[in-house]
Parts: structure tokens; sequence; C-alpha cells
């Protein structure tokens, strides 16, 4: 017979198991194929030669393995088993069934496909006469929607069938429900339009000169979108959208996600928020895989019209930017292939709408993949630190925010990727102990009676590696091992580090209480404090921190003034020997100092500092100015504890 469809080429990719499968499946359509076409009444070598030639170069190369003899060749059983030998297309009954019991409805899936899969698994499980009943067990287990499994647990006398249709039931109902309310939705925005056009209607007829004919409308038509309008102002519920009773509205406990209010929809918001989402078009923006244009992934981009989304720049990355009309100020975005601008503050820098190149194939897809539109591309002029850019951008037909791409991010040098930190400048820092210089002594409290501590028990995974850190501290001379007995003994605490290393430490509650502890009374200000000597050197000590810069005087190593000073935002992102070199720079220039005596000086002479400073005032104003470069040095904190700068 002509109509007859062969199967298609034998596919003999993946594993063994799917391998054999699709043999088993060529083989059915294969004999069917004969059944259909009449084939199967020819001669044997008829029916050889045809398997041969649909059964694809994969299944041919397979054929040409075999050791046939000439009448085997043209005997299509034989060929048939040598297949079936060569597949090894008997059946795992314990592989099977694992298949069978561990497959669950996918998403999308309806319970038709799902029972059909079903059953395709139990042909080769050997259920025998139990093969209805575990495939009604295996929907019930196996059905995604919670609710539907509770009924089909309810329900007695639960055969396979039945089950079937209380699915499809649920089916339906639910594509019912989705339907229902898609046309709620347009009825809605059809009674938005109506209800404008009544508004019209009305105030002509109020001015005596109105007219009241609708174009392309009948009066029957007339007087139906009337009463539709009538029913619509009415009884239009303006949380839920629905004809609901007073007291029954499904919104009322609900929030709505765009003003973040209680007591209706979104969709019912008034807000204003969803008036300005944007329809995704397919004839402009789809994706298909005859689409060309060039696409970029834009990742941070926010509608900035819509209620409660302002623009918060204070915990954000943003730099400003100079252009040929104005400033503006940009979010740094590194995971957006390109750099994005509203029209409307396209237009308010000052930009004509005919530089635009709206002929250009560019889409924009947010992170959440929707299609953002598009008037056009340009390159636009830009100033950053007396240097100027030419940097293209995407003008988005949406109010949003201002957006700088990964690579304009890059070309003004305001992100850097670093792979790696060269830290072996402070290898002292991470090498050895850690061992504070000098030596501490503590006094006992001899009428404290000694403390015998249980030692407490070490989780058997962890004591080889307990005993080795032992060893290393030994090792190292932070502890000695003791062989004898002793007055005290102290429980020893065992904690991981966060690399997986073990940290040793003791429970230091019953030393401290024979530990005598010195009193000392922390000495004043002015007990620190010195008074300035011309004749003696002086150092000047100076340090920053993230946010602030600091400094004192000293003459034989005490302080003799103080001085700090925040630094600006543009200074808190200067690199931290940046910070340090700027300590020095503002302590040769004199300024952190000459504040600081103006507001709180530490001398306690008040009269001998100023007319000191006069004799030193009237000396610089008649002497002509000398080169000072005073000698600076780096010290570690651990070397000189008041700073890590000093000259």
């Amino acid at each position: 017979m002509e109509h007859a469809r062969p199967p298609v080429e034998l596919c003999v990719d993946g594993s063994p198991v799917s391998r054999a499968d699709a043999w088993r499946r060529w083989k059915t359509q294969f004999n069917l194929f004969l059944k259909a076409s009449g084939v199967y009444k020819e001669e044997p070598a008829v029916q050889s030669s045809l398997l041969v030639n649909l059964i694809g170069p994969d299944g041919f190369d397979i054929y040409q393995t075999f050791t046939l003899e000439d009448k085997e060749r043209d005997d299509v059983t034989v060929l048939l088993k040598k297949f079936d030998d060569y597949f090894g297309v008997k059946p795992n009954v314990t592989l099977a069934r694992y298949n069978f019991f561990t497959r669950n409805q996918d998403q999308g899936e309806s319970i038709c496909q799902y029972v059909t899969a079903l059953k395709l698994l139990s042909k080769f499980c050997e259920f025998a006469t139990l093969e209805e009943d575990l495939i009604r067990d295996r929907i019930v287990c196996g059905i995604r929607s919670s609710v539907v499994r509770d009924r089909l647990i309810r329900a007695e006398d639960l055969t396979l069938n039945k089950a079937v249709k209380i699915c499809q039931a649920d089916e339906l109902s639910c594509d019912s429900s989705r339907r229902l309310e898609c046309r709620e939705m347009s009825g809605m925005a059809g009674t938005s339009s109506l209800a404008a056009i009544d508004a019209v209607l009305t105030s002509g007829r109020r001015g005596g000169g109105g007219s009241e004919r609708v174009r392309g409308g009948g009066g029957a038509s007339r007087g139906a979108a009337q009463r539709q309008r009538q029913r619509a102002g009415t009884s239009q519920c303006p949380g839920c959208g629905l004809r609901c009773g007073p007291g029954a509205c499904p919104a009322k406990s609900v929030k709505c996600y765009v003003c973040r209010n209680y007591g209706h929809y979104a969709r019912m918001c008034q807000s204003g928020g969803l008036k300005r989402m944007h329809n995704i078009s397919l004839d402009n923006n789809s994706t298909s895989e005859d689409d060309v244009s060039e696409s970029f992934y834009v990742s941070m981009l926010r509608n900035i019209s819509v209620v409660g989304s302002p623009l918060d720049t204070k915990d954000e990355w943003h730099e400003t930017l100079t252009g040929e009309f104005g400033t503006e100020n940009f979010k740094l975005d590194t995971g957006a292939d390109i750099n994005v601008l509203s029209f409307k503050r396209f237009l308010s820098l000052g930009y004509a709408p005919m530089l635009l190149n709206v002929k250009s194939n560019i889409k924009l897809q947010s992170y959440s993949g929707d299609i953002i539109p598009v008037k056009g591309i340009c390159d636009i002029k830009w100033w950053y630190k007396n240097d100027m850019y030419v940097l293209k951008f995407a003008i988005a037909n949406i109010d949003c925010q201002s957006v700088l791409g990964r690579q304009a991010c890059i070309d003004l040098g305001l992100i850097r990727r670093v792979n790696s930190i060269d830290i072996s400048e402070f290898n002292d820092l991470f090498n050895g102990i850690g061992c504070l210089p000098g030596k501490y002594h503590i006094v006992i409290d001899k009428s404290v009676q000694p403390v015998v501590s249980a030692s407490r028990k070490v989780p058997l995974n962890i004591r080889d590696r307990l005993q080795a850190e032992l060893n290393r501290m030994i090792d190292l001379g932070i502890i000695r091992k003791v062989g004898h007995p002793t007055s005290w003994v102290n429980s020893m605490v065992v904690a991981a580090k966060k690399n997986g290393d073990l940290r040793i430490c003791l429970d230091p509650r019953p030393l401290n209480r024979a530990i005598q502890r010195a009193h000392f009374q922390l000495p004043t200000l002015n007990e620190i404090a010195t008074l300035f000597d011309v004749s003696r050197p002086v150092v000047l000590s100076v340090d920053a921190s993230s946010t602030a810069l600091g400094a004192v005087l000293l003459q034989g190593g005490r302080p003799v003034e103080y001085a700090s000073r925040t630094l600006t935002a543009a200074q808190t992102r200067y690199a931290q020997i940046e910070k340090e070199l700027l300590a020095i720079e503002e302590e040769q220039k004199g300024k952190m100092l000459i504040k600081s005596r103006e507001s709180s000086p530490v001398y306690e002479d008040a009269e001998y500092v100023p007319s000191e400073e006069s004799r030193l005032a009237t000396r610089c104003a008649d002497a002509s100015p000398t080169p000072y470069n005073p000698p600076v040095t780096r010290k570690r904190a651990k070397e000189f504890f008041n700073s890590n700068l000093s000259f």
C-alpha cells in the first residue's frame, strides 16, 4: 500500500539500554510497516532486503558485522534474531521496574501523556494481573497536584479509569478558570474604554449639542453597551474587579505587589504602577531562530516610574559623567553588555532624536528575560576626569535609570579585574606563630586551692589530627610535654578552624581565679602630653584609616599635639597607600595641626605657645623660603605603636 509510512532510520546513540529500547521500537514499527504495505506476502528475500534498506547507515554497519550464510541473508526472521542478540533485547525487569516506580508527572505534562508513559514503562515490568493497579498507584504517588492526590486518596473503590477521570476533570477545571480570568481581564479593559466614552457622551448631552451616536454601532449595540456600562459602574468591586457582595471581597486580605498595600489585587491598583508595564510584541520583539538581530543583556535595569522603586544612590555603585549639555548619574552595571539611557532623559539632556540610528537591529533583554523596547542607538561624548570618551548607548523607550555597562566601566577605569593579589611584601604577617616581643610576668596567688580538671573526651575521628597538632606546637616551643604529676591540670578545648585545621585552647576559668590582677590608674591627656620645645627634634606620626586621617606630634616619645579629619567621599575610594601619602602631604602643609590648635589646644601654658608661634612667624616672614624635605620612614605597628607612618 502506497500510503504506508516506513519507520525512520535506526539511531544507536546513547547507552546500551537506550539502544536496546530504540531497536525494540524500530522492530515493532518495521513489522507494522510490513503488514500495512503488504510486503509480508512477498518472499523472505524481499523482506530481508527491505529491512537492510530501511534500517539506516548505523544499522547497516551492524548488519555487515554478522556472520551469515547465503540462505540466512535472505531470511528476515534470522536477521531480526541477529539484531536481537546484538542489542540484547531481553529486558532487565529490575531496571524496568525502577524506571516505572520513579516516574513522576513532569511540569506541563497532561494526565493522558503521563498515563501513556506509565503504560509503556510497565510493558517490560512483568506485572501480569497487577499492571492496572500499579499504574493507578503510580498516578496517585506521582501526580504533581497535591489537591488531586488528596481526592484520589479519599475516593472509594478507586480504579485506573476512575483515577484518570478525576485527573482529567481537574485539568479541565483549571483550564476553564484560566480562560475565565483572561476574559475578565479583557472585559475590564473594555469596560474602562466604554466608561471613558460614556463620560464624553454625558458631557455632550449636558451641553445640549453633543451627539449620542457611537461610530460603528447601531441602536441595539448602543443599548447593550449602555447596560454593560451601568452594570460595571454599579457592581464592579474596586478590590478584585469582580461582582462580589459587601464584605465578601476575596482581595480584602491580599497584599498588592505594586503599591505594597492591602485590600486589592495588583491589576486593580490605582497607583499607576501597572500602567507603565510594557507589552511584548511578538512581531517586533520575538526571538525566533530566523532573527539575526544583535541581542544585549542588561541585568539591573529598573523602571523608575513605578511607584515604590525610587532611585537610591546611597548604597549602590554610581558615577557622574559630564556630557555636552549636562551631567548624568549612571549606575555601574558589570552584568550589562551595553550602556542604556532612557529616551526621556536623552531628550532632556538636549540631544535631538535625529541622532538615533533607528534602523539598527538591536534588542535589550532584562535579567527576567523580558524584551526592553528600544528607540535606537547612538554614540555620545562624555567627559570623566578630564578625558573624553565616545560611548555607544541604547536608547530605551521606557523611563528607566541610566546604566553604564561592563565594557564602559573598564574603559573609564571604574572597575578592574583582579585575578590575584601579591602579598609577598607582608609575608612576615602570615608566617610564624605571631609572638609579641617582650615578656610578661604573671603573679600567682598561692592561697588559691589548685584545681585538677577531668580530661574531656576527644572524638575518634580527630585524634590523629589532634596528636599531630600537639606535636607541631611542641616543636615550635609553644607548649612542652609534662610527664610528671602537677598540682594544676586544665581541660583542653578543641575547636575547628574555617580551613579545617584544629585550634587547641585551655579552659582558663580555674587559672584566672589564682592570678593576682594588677591595678593601674589610666593617665590623663595632660599627663601624657608634653610642652613643645623648639630646641628638641620632633617626630610627626601620621596614619590613615578607611574613612579618616590622623596625626600626632611627638617629642621624646611623648605627644605634643593631636589632629584628625574625615576623608571626602572621593578620597575614601583611594587605595590605602594613597590615603597614607595624603596624610603625609597634609601634615607637611600643617593643615590638620593648625585646625586642631584653633579648636582644642593641648598646651598647659596657653601664654607660652602664642608668643613662640609669633616669634617663629616673624622669622618665616623675614627669611626667604627654604626647601624642606623631611625623611619619611614607614614603620609597622609592632615597631611603632602610635602609627605606622612617621617622618
